[in-house]
């Protein structure tokens, strides 16, 4: 193993973003949002109401549901059935799965954002084991940081 391969599995703790000033941060940078296990409206589960919220709050969303393959659109806007087919730049993966189903997608993730991305629901080193690059992530939901104070109009 590299030393810089060595360094970066011990150090990329350092690049968690797990206070309110970085979350804002990273929100600030953020416009366009793939929700990877986004639910239907009819589920009631917060996979449907935090990216409806984000929506709300002026952030583009784009539905990358696991379920559902009747589902043409989500939150009025179209459907992806991975993160890696979306067309154009992706800010963000809001991430609604288990932590033991999140490995399945980490290849779908890098393949779109390369080995880093800005947040996920759940905490999760996004990078593959050996990579030189460590993640950049929030442990915790962009919702947790939105509200009428911390977002702006992004119309």
């Amino acid at each position: 193993m590299s030393a810089t391969v060595a360094n970066a599995d011990r150090d990329w703790r350092q690049h968690l973003v797990d206070d309110m000033t970085g979350i804002r941060r990273v929100l600030s940078e953020t416009h366009r949002i793939a929700v990877l296990g986004i639910k239907v409206e009819e589920s009631r589960a917060p996979a449907f109401y935090v990216p409806e919220y984000a929506q709300h709050a002026g952030f583009e969303v784009v539905p990358v549901p696991v379920y559902y393959p009747e589902a043409t659109e989500i939150l009025g806007e179209r459907v992806y059935r991975t993160v890696a087919e979306i067309p154009g730049e992706i800010d963000m993966v809001n991430v609604f799965r288990r932590p033991h189903h999140i490995p399945a997608h980490v290849d779908d993730i890098i393949a779109k954002l390369g080995p880093r991305t800005a947040g996920v629901d759940y905490l999760y080193p996004r990078r593959r084991p050996g990579s030189a690059e460590p993640p950049r992530a929030a442990n915790t939901s962009p919702r947790d940081s939105l509200s009428p104070s911390s977002t702006r109009n992004r119309d």
